[in-house]
């Protein structure tokens, strides 16, 4: 989703009444720049290999170049080789694959969490921006050595974004979690409250995604039938520890609230001491709560942070 046509925080401009015809605004302009992006970028089978070769080349060189400056933590090494190949799948679709050497998993670790996810984060949205008006691109896939982040870290496969219907009493009827993502959380380092995302353009990322994620279940709801869950909570009265709107809070203290006699679903690092452990831990809780009402699918909603 690219919002960089906003100046201003939503949060801050826009009263809270007057958002769902904004958000459908942006989601209309949001289509609008992706159609009038794919229309102009080359279609996949317009990329030959002599121009593929060079792609790749080029973005290999980026992206090391920014794996080059990145902050390490703790565990990682700090020669980090990166290599780059686009791939085809069994629908012929054009992706990206961005293959990090094994130096980039942090050793000693239990568990990889938020900082692994910004770090690879913004390798896949530099490509993403990289590709953008020359090739389009189904998605982007970030490997270890060749390897998937779960092959080093198995225990933690049932914290991937879906990994599928859970065993608790399945839905009748068809189910769909809509994941707003990110969200205020508590950081034991700075003893507060504070988003999981930077402001950008003058938007914080984490109190726009509930917007997108309930215009997305509206939509869902009218066109297919279906019922629709959130993780994070829509009401704008006060969580009593931050003094800021529950739906600015995020998921790990809803479904706290909602499931306090099951801390598997949102305290799922009992043991961990890390500052950024309850962020940890709200990644973990939107998977477990999907799997745990029995959900059909699971649509984790983000915003692209642009320059």
């Amino acid at each position: 989703m690219f919002i960089s046509f906003f100046f201003t925080s939503i949060r801050d401009a826009v009263p809270r009444h007057a958002r769902s015809w904004l958000v459908r605004l942006m989601l209309l302009m949001t289509l609008m720049i992706a159609v009038s992006g794919a229309t102009a970028a080359a279609t996949p089978a317009s990329l030959d290999k002599t121009r593929q070769v060079q792609l790749e080349a080029q973005l290999t060189g980026e992206l090391q170049r920014v794996v080059n400056a990145q902050r390490r933590i703790e565990g990682q090494g700090r020669d980090v080789a990166v290599s780059v190949r686009f791939v085809r799948d069994d629908r012929q679709q054009l992706g990206l694959v961005i293959d990090l050497s094994e130096a980039y998993v942090p050793q000693g670790a239990l568990y990889f969490g938020a900082e692994m996810e910004d770090l690879t984060g913004e390798l896949a949205n530099i490509a993403s921006e990289f590709l953008r008006n020359i090739i389009v691109i189904s998605g982007v896939d970030i490997r270890f050595g060749g390897k998937d982040i779960y092959d080093y870290f198995p225990a933690e496969s049932r914290f991937a974004p879906f990994s599928g219907r859970g065993a608790s009493a399945p839905a009748t009827a068809a189910t769909i979690v809509s994941a707003a993502g990110h969200g205020i959380y508590y950081h034991y380092g700075f003893k507060d409250w504070r988003a999981q995302r930077d402001p950008s353009n003058g938007i914080t990322e984490d109190f726009i995604t509930p917007d997108y994620a309930t215009e997305l279940s509206l939509w869902l709801e009218k066109r297919s039938d279906i019922a629709a869950k959130f993780p994070r909570s829509n009401t704008t009265a006060e969580h009593g520890p931050s003094g800021q709107p529950w739906d600015e809070i995020g998921a790990r203290y809803n479904l706290q609230q909602i499931y306090p006699e099951n801390p598997n679903i949102w305290h799922s690092l009992p043991d961990a001491t890390g500052n950024l452990r309850e962020r940890n831990e709200d990644i973990r809780s939107r998977p477990l709560f999907a799997n745990h009402i029995g959900a059909d699918a699971i649509f984790h909603l983000s915003a692209s942070r642009l320059a």
